[in-house]
């Protein structure tokens, strides 16, 4: 007698449907779930941070745990390196047009998009992103302060993610403000950036990693420069 003749009634599938004993499904799902509780965070936090993005870190880091935060701080540099990958050609165009005074009429600077480039754009920009994040895990208890991996990367991470903002919509007022004008308001965009990014990397190392006021303001300047010289390190040995 067959093994179906013995038992005529074979045993119902797992519950949960028939990917419940599938581990790639699983992962997938777990992978899936915890990505969705990452951005539903970083977007809570983003909401927190608009309208006091320098005085709000604080508060916003020290509402998350360690896994929340990295989830955030994943996020975060994730949306500042598209955008700055994203405003890359375009952004360059319109700064050489405010110089020149003719954002319009600027032989070999068209706007286009290569998948390769952009990609290769996208990595460098969270290379610069994880080397701010390693700037302040080095420099911030040599500073007096205190810190841990997970938050360094936050701190990095929210202090690039306007810069990335704001260069996506420079790009994009460039684009349709094909002007002297629009060249000016590309470079404001670009100085607000500029500048959240070095108030915001300020207060973290004053709020999250408990660096001192006076301390800090020497600290800002070091991690950028730190941030830069990793870029020419990583641009030398891949060059």
């Amino acid at each position: 007698m067959t093994q179906n003749q013995d038992n005529p009634n074979p045993p119902p599938p797992p519950p949960g449907g028939p990917d419940r004993g599938n581990p790639y499904a699983q992962h997938a799902q777990a992978a899936a779930d915890r990505a969705k509780v990452a951005a539903q965070d970083a977007l809570g936090v983003a909401r927190r941070l608009l309208g006091n993005p320098v005085g709000g870190i604080g508060p916003a880091h020290a509402g998350l745990t360690q896994d929340r935060a990295l989830g955030v701080a994943l996020v975060f540099a994730l949306v500042a390196a598209i955008g700055l990958a994203l405003a890359g050609g375009s952004l360059v165009r319109s700064m050489m047009g405010a110089a020149m005074g003719a954002y319009g009429a600027m032989p070999g600077f068209g706007f286009g998009f290569n998948f390769g480039q952009f990609l290769k754009a996208v990595l460098g920009n969270l290379i610069m992103i994880a080397a701010a994040g390693g700037g302040v895990l080095l420099f911030a208890p040599l500073l007096g302060g205190r810190t841990n991996p997970v938050s360094a990367l936050l701190v990095s991470a929210t202090a690039f993610l306007p810069l990335g903002i704001a260069a996506l919509l420079a790009a994009i007022v460039g684009w349709l403000f094909k002007s002297q004008f629009g060249a000016i308001l590309v470079g404001l965009l670009m100085l607000y950036g500029l500048c959240y990014l070095v108030l915001t990397l300020n207060a973290g190392l004053r709020h999250v990693a408990g660096v001192d006021e006076g301390r800090a303001a020497l600290g800002t300047p070091t991690v950028l420069a730190f941030a830069m010289l990793v870029m020419w390190l990583v641009g030398k040995l891949l060059g």
